[in-house]
């Protein structure tokens, strides 16, 4: 029983040594001296991609600028120089590291007062992006070693208003409807009837006249001269 009670107690002790182990093991994160940086320069061996080096110095830039000293501070100038450069070799390779070293210089001195040697990796798998990612990186460590803000997003752009080459005018007056007279309607003119032509008495039979012949005996008499003729 009472070597239960001393392992239990070992136990114990054990783990309540532990937390106080790793907290004491790490040293703190201290936050370096704070210096009214004015300016910022980048400079790079010649296999750091120009990629790294321009988005650097556009980033650092932004936030000296954003940073405001509420008190009086040393005033020193960044050089940031980049010295080793390992690229993505392909999809899926992370590994992709730059190292740098920033030096704080007096302006009115020249002499360095801070300088420090750093070395980040990019954290994407696509080698498209993987130089601007370090230089995002790169840039994230700076501002927090000289305690330079982040700047803040710009506001996204308003959209394009669309303007018409047209130029406004009133709208065309509307024309009367004109009403148009229906034509006169002429009757034709009546033609009457061709009068049946008058033919004269004694001509011959052949003439549109139709008569009889007898051949034979008896009186002989022409009918159209002779009323009274009855062949």
């Amino acid at each position: 029983m009472q070597r239960f009670l001393l392992r239990l107690l070992a136990i114990i002790a054990v783990v309540a040594v532990l937390p106080s182990c790793i907290l004491t093991g790490r040293e703190p994160i201290r936050r370096p001296l704070m210096y009214d940086v004015r300016d910022v320069a980048v400079i790079g061996a010649a296999d750091v991609p120009l990629v790294v080096l321009a988005g650097v110095d556009r980033r650092v830039a932004a936030a000296v600028n954003a940073t405001r000293r509420t008190v009086p501070l040393q005033r020193v100038v960044l050089t940031v120089k980049f010295d080793d450069y390992r690229p993505v070799q392909g999809y899926g390779d992370r590994r992709a590291s730059v190292r740098f070293k920033v030096t704080a210089a007096d302006i009115d001195t020249g002499n360095p007062v801070a300088s420090g040697t750093f070395v980040v990796h990019s954290s994407t798998d696509n080698p498209r992006i993987a130089d601007e990612n370090l230089a995002e990186e790169a840039a994230a460590r700076i501002r927090f070693a000289f305690s330079l803000q982040t700047p803040r997003l710009p506001p996204p752009r308003p959209k394009p208003r669309t303007m018409s080459t047209k130029l406004k005018a009133d709208a065309p007056a509307v024309a009367a409807p004109v009403s148009v007279a229906a034509p006169a309607v002429v009757p034709a003119p009546t033609v009457a009837p061709p009068a049946a032509p008058l033919v004269p008495s004694g001509t011959n039979v052949e003439e549109g006249a139709s008569g009889k012949i007898t051949i034979g005996g008896g009186s002989t008499c022409d009918v159209a001269t002779d009323p009274t003729c009855n062949p």
